[in-house]
């Protein structure tokens, strides 16, 4: 996994998606050394070819951030109900509930 944080948050929606791209997934693939644990060093980042417009991205962000929050929310949403899942399941199942 490689994180970078941009000197402008205002794009990070953008960098996001431009570090998930096949693209750049595959960039980060092929610069990947070690046997067991693969490590990228910051030479193979740096020699990545990545287009970045700080205008685009800006803009690309500010239209995308509703639709990422949007998705943390449904996340929340999810773990809790799986949480809710997991605990009344065996209590179903052992009979200590009942509908």
């Amino acid at each position: 996994m490689v994180i970078i944080v941009p000197k402008k948050n205002n794009t990070y929606v953008y960098v996001n998606e431009l570090l998930n791209s096949d693209m750049v997934q595959k960039q980060i693939k092929q610069a990947v050394s070690g046997s067991v644990q693969g490590v990228v060093n910051t030479q193979a980042i740096a020699n990545s070819k990545i287009v970045f417009n700080e205008e685009i991205a800006i803009k690309f962000s500010e239209m995308m951030l509703p639709t990422y929050s949007r998705i943390e929310k449904a996340r929340k949403e999810n773990r809790s109900l799986t949480e809710l899942h997991d605990f009344l399941l065996p209590l179903l199942i052992n009979g200590r509930i009942h509908f």
